[in-house]
This record gives C-alpha cells, structure tokens and sequence, in this order.
C-alpha cells in the first residue's frame, strides 16, 4: 500500500505542480492584450490548480503516515512541506488577488482610452490606470516567479531527500 500511496503523490505532484506554477504567467498575455476576463479567466485557475495541489498534500500524508524511513521531524520533509505551504499560500490566497486588481486597472485603462469609441476621453485617467497595470504586471511576475522557485525547492527536496534520513 505504501508504493501505491507514494506513486499517486508523485504521479499528482508531476500533474498538478507544473499547471499551478505556470498559469498565473497566462495572464501576461492578457495584459499585453489588454483583456480583463482573460486575466481573471488565469486567476480562476491559478486557484483551482492551487487547491488541487492539496492532493499531493493528502497523498504525501498518507505516505509519510504510513513510511517506516521518514517522519515529520526528518529535515527535508520539513524544509519541504514549509516551501510546499508556501507557494500554496501564493497560489490561492496571494496571486488571485492580484489578477484580480490588474484586470480592474486593465479594465479603468481601455475605458479611459481616447481609442476607445463611445467611453470618456480621461488622458489622465488612462495613464494612471495603465501604470498600476504595469505596476500590477510587476507583482504577478515577481510572485508568480516566487511560486516556481518555492514548488522547484519542494521538488528537489522530495527527489534528492538531502539532510538526514
């Protein structure tokens, strides 16, 4: 039961780890585009695929629940699940929050653009929007680049199972 358990947390953290650190970037695009529901299509899923990462969670429980080798006080495992929280905090709590407040600014910045028929001209209105939006972009890349880092850390923790059996 114990490998069992094991292969389904490694066969959900292949799955779900890679999906959860890489689609906050789709909404750069969005951004580039200047489209909002693409933005907040991205935050929907940066918070469904975090949620799902429980599972690993669960399976990585349930497998260290049931290993005679490792236990919750062996140095990786703890390192691990720290780094694990971590970017689980980012992916739900942290980074649709964010995606949420570009695709508002994105949103205040096409209609404030003289571009745009039929919506007030407000030059000044669109440039402010249009720097949060960068402002906005700045945030998501730097912690969605966070979030990659912290589930590679967790990653390579599990593989190379450094600092002690």
């Amino acid at each position: 039961m114990y490998r069992f358990v094991v292969t389904l947390h490694v066969l959900f953290a292949v799955l779900l780890t890679g999906p959860a650190a890489f689609v906050p970037f789709m909404a750069v695009t969005g951004l580039v585009a200047r489209d909002p529901e693409r933005i907040r299509r991205a935050g929907k899923r940066t918070l469904q695929f975090g949620l799902l990462t429980l599972l690993i969670a669960g399976s990585g429980l349930l497998a260290l629940g049931q290993s005679t080798t490792y236990r919750f006080g062996t140095p990786w495992v703890t390192i691990a699940a720290t780094v694990y929280v971590i970017a689980v905090l980012l992916d739900v709590l942290v980074l649709p929050g964010v995606l949420s407040r570009a695709a508002k600014h994105v949103e205040e910045a096409v209609s404030a653009s003289p571009e745009v028929p039929d919506t007030p001209n407000d030059p000044e209105r669109a440039a402010v929007a249009t720097a949060l939006v960068d402002q906005q972009r700045g945030r998501l890349l730097a912690l969605a680049g966070l979030t990659v880092a912290l589930y590679a850390v967790a990653a390579i923790m599990m593989a190379f199972k450094p600092f002690g059996n």
